[in-house]
């Protein structure tokens, strides 16, 4: 991430041009938005479903100021974070019981399929296995390292 100036407002194929962090992408935006729902006396997670939808629609379309991130950045940072997060290992604290993964089949983290290797146009189904859930293939030298 490029963090030294000038920024200008780049060409959509130039990505990302502030100058804040992720964190300080976000941190601005939220409390932007959380400041716009207090000073209209309710906030973002008491409205409707409805509104919440025409809000985030809003802030796709961009022209709204969130304390100097423009509204389509952030619209565009928080589906990628949601999105990396729905499909992500769960060991990294999203897709809890690997939703995403069940949703579009997606096997999970198996270290092999060599049991699979010899057998052609099979359907193919194993329950969504997670790093953190499977065996280090280092597992067994570690507690004989441990024993010693």
């Amino acid at each position: 991430m490029y963090r030294h100036g000038p920024f200008h407002k780049g060409l959509p194929t130039q990505g990302y041009q502030l100058e804040y962090t992720w964190a300080e992408l976000f941190r601005r935006s939220m409390n932007a938005i959380n400041n716009h729902f207090t000073d209209q006396g309710t906030s973002f997670a008491r409205l409707a479903s409805g509104q919440k939808d025409a809000y985030l629609v809003s802030l796709e379309k961009g022209g709204i100021d969130l304390d100097g991130v423009p509204s389509d950045t952030f619209f565009e940072a928080l589906l990628n974070v949601t999105v990396q997060g729905f499909f992500a290992d769960p060991m990294y604290g999203g897709n809890k019981n690997m939703a995403g993964w069940r949703m579009i089949g997606f096997p999970g983290a198996y270290a092999d399929y060599n049991d699979l290797i010899d057998k052609h146009g099979i359907e193919f189904k194993r329950e969504p296995l997670s790093i953190a859930d499977r065996e280090s293939p280092y597992s067994s030298v570690h507690r004989k390292m441990a024993r010693s």
